[in-house]
């Protein structure tokens, strides 16, 4: 754990904020922009828009509480649908503090801030976010690895299975034809046994007959 941690590079995976504040993002862009990979937004819908793109890049989600249109919250609980992963934080003035703690209680928001926030105490929460969403996608990726090693060992003891059914079934099916083409031999030597040299079988055309196509 602590060798991940020394090793993580922070630019690995993208940091997304959302605010209708220009001014906002772009002090937030120049605040961070040297330490992180930052994607900023001007609403909800633009921001979803970047996450569904990106989703494979972004680990963590921060945007403003009210906007206009769809709210923060709304927006982290999208997020949360897409991706459950991606570290969601949310960004309140002290008035929307209830909200901020109602969204953590139920899921929606991993974290959240107030403004104004300061910037030495936020770039370490989102070196720890992005510290948490390696962790998380490094244990990921290796449940992910051995699952397949898993699948593949159930698939070959699967094959092995088969293969081992197949022998035994070609073995009691070759003692039963075998033991059917005994009896299909015998047929004409017990018929001459009990019936000794005469050739007056009561159905002879049958026996000659079956005889042969059963053969």
């Amino acid at each position: 754990m602590d060798g991940l941690l020394e090793s993580i590079d922070y630019r690995r995976y993208a940091i997304l904020y959302v605010d209708d504040e220009e001014r906002s993002l772009k002090y937030f862009r120049q605040a961070f922009e040297d330490s992180f990979e930052i994607y900023t937004a001007r609403n909800a819908a633009e921001g979803y828009s970047i996450l569904c793109e990106r989703r494979d890049q972004i680990g963590v989600l921060l945007t403003d509480q009210r906007m206009p249109g769809e709210s923060g919250v709304e927006l982290l609980d999208k997020a949360r649908r897409l991706d459950p992963h991606i570290l969601r934080i949310l960004v309140t003035a002290y008035s929307d503090v209830e909200t901020a703690i109602d969204s953590v209680n139920t899921g929606a928001v991993f974290h959240y801030l107030t403004k104004p926030w300061d910037p030495e105490i936020l770039e370490g929460m989102l070196k720890r976010c992005l510290e948490y969403f390696a962790v998380q996608s490094q244990r990921d990726h290796l449940l992910h690895e051995k699952l397949g090693i898993v699948q593949n060992m159930l698939r070959g003891d699967r094959a092995e299975s088969m293969s081992i059914l197949a022998s035994g079934l070609n073995h009691h099916m070759r003692n039963a034809l075998t033991s059917i083409k005994t009896f299909v031999d015998l047929v004409p030597f017990k018929l001459r046994q009990e019936l000794g040299e005469r050739e007056d079988y009561q159905d002879g055309e049958f026996w000659t007959r079956y005889h042969g196509e059963v053969e």
